[in-house]
């Protein structure tokens, strides 16, 4: 029988049987789906937009870039399952299956996720600094 955390139920054995083959098979067939709507979103951010506000259209776009790359370590060269309620995880993507040390993609995914929240506290500060009027104690001047 497998072990009684407080209580909790945790033989896991439906969770191995239906969600690692999703997964795989998401990642697999339908992983160019989000990268698709990630290409036409940059684009039209960067190109469609409205030129009102270049330095929101800006960090909107660094913010969407980075998100993009985001979804490139998840979809294709990290794919990670963690197996709950354990502390670890297992690892279905390209560098993975190549031999790549685990080390590296933690790393990547450490970098990338330390880059998306930065880019979001940017672009909600450039947001904010544009939206609140300038009488306010709130704003921040542009230099």
């Amino acid at each position: 029988t497998p072990p009684n955390y407080h209580g909790y139920d945790t033989d896991f054995d439906w969770d191995r049987r239906f969600f690692i083959p999703f997964i795989i098979n998401f990642c697999l067939y339908y992983k160019f789906i989000p990268l698709t709507f990630g290409i036409i979103i940059n684009w039209l951010i960067l190109f469609k937009s409205p030129t009102y506000s270049k330095v929101y259209r800006r960090s909107l776009a660094f913010y969407h870039i980075v998100e993009f790359f985001y979804d490139i370590q998840h979809l294709i060269l990290f794919v990670p399952y963690p197996l709950f309620p354990h502390p670890f995880f297992l690892c279905y993507g390209l560098l993975c299956q190549l031999g790549g040390p685990a080390s590296l993609a933690v790393t990547l995914m450490i970098t990338v996720a330390v880059f998306g929240t930065n880019s979001l506290f940017l672009l909600i500060f450039v947001r904010m600094r544009t939206i609140v009027p300038e009488q306010s104690r709130f704003h921040f001047p542009d230099r």
